[in-house]
């Protein structure tokens, strides 16, 4: 197990996760672009899985709140509460409840990205699934045609800085760029790694408008650097 603080003052938050991106990713950038003090805990799955079996951790990502003097308020889990909830404290949900509205939108339309991505125990079927829900008239095709359309909504709006709503990053932007990166990982079988970058070249470069943010460039320029250590600290 291992942790760093993101500042030098005692953290007011700790987020536990695996020593990778994944649903953290997120949370981690959201706190590390609204200023906030944290602890960064890499949990390994083996510790995971030996918390579970012991009642003490549910899932991860895990986001544990403490008071000023050190004293444990609150632990909560699932991610997209987690970043609601760092929204919300820090004005990172928009400027009007419209905004909101179309924050929570994009969220939700997000994670239907991951529930829309088919599976199947027979490894045939689930290539031919996957390969049907992005063609033309595929599932997952139509929620990135969606994502492209609100998107281009919002420069046509006059909102030149490339993100997602508004005309300044969101947790809306967090959410759905690290679900765009995730979606092209390598991780899902038949989901090819350049999908994004050859299919939606708008979606790529709003990822990467996002990810060229000062504060999340440097995060994730030292966020590399420590999951590197981590796994040679393994060794």
């Amino acid at each position: 197990m291992a942790s760093a603080e993101q500042k030098e003052e005692k953290p007011s938050f700790r987020v536990r996760y695996f020593p990778i991106g994944g649903r953290a990713a997120q949370v981690r950038l959201a706190m590390t672009v609204a200023g906030f003090a944290f602890e960064d805990e890499f949990v390994t799955f083996a510790e995971h899985r030996a918390a579970k079996q012991a009642g003490t951790s549910i899932s991860l990502p895990e986001l544990v709140i403490y008071a000023k003097d050190g004293k444990q308020l609150l632990k909560v889990y699932q991610a997209r509460s987690i970043l609601r909830y760092i929204g919300g404290l820090s004005g990172l949900n928009g400027d009007n409840a419209m905004e909101r509205l179309r924050v929570d939108e994009i969220l939700d339309t997000a994670d239907d990205i991951f529930v829309t991505i088919p599976n199947d125990k027979d490894a045939a079927k689930k290539k031919e699934l996957r390969e049907a829900s992005i063609a033309k008239d595929g599932k997952l095709t139509q929620i990135l045609n969606l994502l492209l359309a609100r998107l281009q909504e919002n420069e046509a709006a006059g909102n030149k800085n490339g993100f997602i709503v508004g005309d300044k990053l969101t947790i809306a932007d967090t959410g759905l760029s690290s679900t765009l990166k995730n979606l092209v990982s390598g991780l899902f079988d038949h989901i090819p790694k350049d999908l994004i970058s050859k299919d939606y070249p708008a979606l790529q470069k709003y990822v990467n408008t996002v990810d060229n943010v000062d504060s999340i460039k440097k995060f994730n320029t030292a966020f590399g650097q420590r999951m590197q250590d981590f796994k040679d600290d393994a060794k």
